[in-house]
């Protein structure tokens, strides 16, 4: 809710303090990411409060029907070069992963949110992804879904939920930038391909969407993993 001409509150039953401090995080530390400033944060017992710099900008998925292939290309690389900034975060020696505040929870967004806390590397990382599958599904069949998931991969600074809705942008004639990230609360620590990942996950395949198309090099790498989710996602939903 904007208050302000230049600020803007958050607020509700799930707004969390890590959200705050991913958001201080990423300011004081990525300054090729534009995001929201924070401005502080209250809490009660019922409802907590996060107060922000308003970013100026359209949502990208608003926009994006109404773009040129140049503009779109002017889009992608500004995004890979804020990302790139992110991903060259790298978590303190025996940070757990997740929330980078109390009680470091890991969250995955699929048809619920499912979280889970002192997640110590991507090992535990990967069973939590396939915990709690369908009732039918084999024990031997998770083995060997869990055998193909790499455990090596670095663990960097991600905003979670890379969606167009997500990404504020500002178009002048032929060129375009993006403003700001917005909502910031299932970023964290993960595996270096997680933001690949989300980026993708409400694709469909009547999506005629050409965004898919125009992902930056630091979200375009992970083809592997993207198709292997896509085995771990039935597994979890069915879908």
């Amino acid at each position: 809710m904007r208050i302000a001409p230049h600020i803007v509150v958050k607020f509700g039953p799930d707004v969390e303090e890590a959200e705050a401090l991913l958001m201080e995080y990423v300011d004081d530390r990525c300054p090729q990411v534009r995001a929201p400033k924070l401005l502080g944060m209250l809490a009660d017992t019922r409802l907590a409060y996060i107060f922000m710099s308003f970013v100026e900008g359209e949502t990208l998925e608003a926009v994006w029907t109404g773009l040129s292939p140049r503009q779109k290309g002017h889009l992608r690389d500004h995004l890979d070069v804020m990302l790139t900034d992110l991903h060259q975060q790298r978590p303190p020696e025996g940070a757990l992963l997740g929330t980078l505040a109390p009680p470091h929870v890991c969250k995955d967004a699929r048809r619920w949110i499912r979280k889970a806390e002192n997640i110590e590397n991507e090992a535990t990382f990967n069973l939590f992804l396939l915990r709690d599958p369908l009732p039918n599904i084999a024990s031997t069949y998770l083995q060997w879904l869990r055998s193909r998931m790499r455990d090596d991969h670095r663990i960097v600074l991600s905003h979670g939920d890379l969606h167009p809705k997500n990404i504020l942008v500002q178009v002048e004639g032929e060129s375009a930038c993006i403003s700001g990230l917005i909502d910031w609360e299932m970023g964290g620590w993960y595996p270096e391909y997680w933001d690949a990942l989300k980026a993708l996950n409400l694709r469909a395949t009547n999506d005629e969407s050409d965004w898919w198309l125009y992902m930056p090099k630091q979200l375009d790498a992970f083809t592997a993993e993207i198709a292997l989710d896509g085995i771990v996602e039935r597994t979890i939903t069915g879908l």
